[in-house]
């Protein structure tokens, strides 16, 4: 029984990674957006926007980040992303692009 809830969970795991793998490719391919790459199952992308007016017009769409301004050593331009699922993906990453190319024009 063990046996099988450590291969479920490098399964898991294995899956998570794959996903945060696809996420990351998909964010670092638009302009002004960096990805700052964890050991962990989030991700945090640093853009030219303030992270709390980013979160603010993600929010008004059904996208929900952090606001990482708050937390010792990070600055006002990187939010907190957990990984999306696969048919997610390319929705979060259309209307994080759609946000930074807004800001962008100005």
């Amino acid at each position: 029984a063990i046996a099988n809830d450590m291969n479920r969970a490098q399964a898991f795991v294995s899956q998570i990674n794959a996903l945060k793998e696809k996420i990351i490719h998909r964010l670092k391919k638009i302009q002004c957006v960096s990805v700052l790459e964890t050991k962990t199952s989030f991700v945090l992308v640093r853009t030219l926007l303030n992270s709390t007016d980013l979160m603010k017009k993600l929010e008004g769409v059904g996208v929900y980040v952090r606001d990482c301004s708050c937390f010792k050593h990070m600055d006002s331009s990187t939010i907190y992303m957990g990984i999306p699922s696969s048919s997610l993906q390319k929705y979060v990453v259309k209307w994080i692009k759609y946000f930074v190319k807004e800001e962008w024009k100005k």
